[in-house]
Parts: structure tokens; sequence; C-alpha cells
């Protein structure tokens, strides 16, 4: 299993990806660490576990929300890691997902807004710039 968020803005987080954790086992299960190691471990998150202070019946299961919140740009990479009192004490997650820096550039050189009366509104001017979905900003009115 592993978690893959694809592209996020860099200073926002994603939705929640949900990690089901189930004791197979015969034993009540304890899980007694949820965290991120390695790599990028700082642009992942838990949201919410209901896997962590309450012991796994057997048969039973318990769930991990992960959030991505880029802190850099590029493929960010890092380990879910789940410790518990199962055989191994460790169980870990590969999660990845690729941070999105926004650019911008501006259409206009030179915004001329002629000679104008002191305390006079002048007509307005109009920026452009390209995004996912382009806008329009007007300067607004110049005294």
């Amino acid at each position: 299993m592993s978690l893959t968020f694809g592209d996020q803005v860099v200073g926002t987080t994603s939705g929640v990806q949900r990690v089901t954790v189930s004791n197979n086992g015969n034993a009540a299960l304890a899980i007694t660490n949820v965290g991120f190691a390695t790599g990028a471990a700082g642009s992942f998150l838990v949201a919410t576990t209901t896997c962590v202070g309450s012991p796994i019946l057997p048969d039973n299961s318990c769930f991990i929300d992960v959030r991505f919140a880029p802190q850099s740009s590029g493929l960010l990479e890092s380990v879910l890691r789940i410790r518990s009192t199962a055989g191994s004490g460790v169980a870990d997650v590969p999660v990845s997902g690729s941070g999105l820096s926004p650019v911008i550039s501006v259409s206009a050189t030179v915004l001329d807004f002629g000679s104008n009366t002191v305390n006079v509104v002048s007509a307005p001017q109009t920026l452009w710039w390209p995004t996912s979905a382009t806008r329009r900003y007007s300067s607004g009115p110049r005294r």
C-alpha cells in the first residue's frame, strides 16, 4: 500500500487519504505511535486517527487520515510509520506528492494614466497574467 497525492500548490493542504489498520490476529493490538519518517516528513501530516489510545480488538480496524501540505516544490516523499505491539513493531506506508510553485508574469510593461488633474479620477487600466484560470485585475481609479 502507498499514498500518492499528486500535484499540490506549496502553502496549501490537500484533502485526506485514509489508511485502514486492521487487527487480523487473535489478541488486542496497540498502536503506540503514528508519524512520518525520512525524506520530506514535514510536508505530510496526520489529520485524524482512531488508532492511538485504544486497543484494536481482533477482527477490528482503525483509520489514519493523511494530508499533504508541501513545503517546497518538486517530488516529495516520506513514509507513514506506524509503531505497534504487532510482531515486527513497525509498519511503513510510502507517501508521495508533488509541490507546485505559483509563477506570475504580467503582460503590461507600462501603465499610462496620461495627464490628470489632482483629485480627478482617471480611467482604469487593466493587467493580464496567465494562471490556471486567467483573471483580469483592474488598477482601479487613480486620483
